[in-house]
């Protein structure tokens, strides 16, 4: 099994051993901490971030799904399937964010090109983020617009108007039991 799904995924003791011996070389090798965890770091902030716009991305997809199924009609029902694209998109750069890697053995034993790979990693996970950053700020915009054309229809058609001037702010009497 190859390819970038099998990725760091040791098939047997042996492997996982000198893989193991690998990883305690680097640890006590001369100025691996300081480098290495920065880099890590820097991977998991960018984890955090993207599981965070995930989540966000899961609330509004949810949210337009419901609101296009409702009152939406004509540009606004389209403007909001562009959002909900958006959206979508968006949550796919985020999963590519927080896929996982493992490093080889052999990435491993070479300290300069596995700080280069990690490297490399960290600035292509920051391009897959700030896409899906910026697709979820042009659905938010979208939807902000979406949303002041239907209170607008909604003003014009007479159904937002001043609290109070028609009595619909007040609570209906409740029913009065017979005894």
């Amino acid at each position: 099994m190859t390819g970038p799904f099998f990725h760091g995924i040791h098939r047997s003791d042996d492997d996982r051993l000198r893989h193991l011996g690998e990883l305690q070389r680097t640890q006590v090798a001369a100025g691996y901490p300081a480098q290495f965890n920065f880099l890590y770091q820097s991977l998991g902030i960018l984890d955090a971030k993207a599981s965070a716009l995930l989540t966000f991305n899961g609330i509004a997809l949810a949210a337009l799904a419901i609101w296009m199924e409702g009152s939406a009609k004509g540009g606004q029902h389209m403007l909001l399937d562009a959002a909900f694209l958006l959206s979508l998109v968006s949550s796919g750069f985020c999963l590519s964010v927080n896929w996982i890697r493992w490093e080889s053995t052999d990435e491993l034993a070479d300290e300069k090109a596995h700080a280069v790979t990690l490297l490399a990693l960290r600035d292509s996970r920051t391009r897959h983020y700030r896409s899906a950053w910026l697709l979820a700020a042009l659905s938010v915009v979208l939807v902000f617009v979406v949303t002041l054309w239907h209170v607008n229809d909604m003003r014009a058609q007479g159904w937002v108007h001043a609290e109070g001037s028609c009595g619909c702010a007040t609570q209906p009497a409740a029913p009065v039991l017979e005894k």
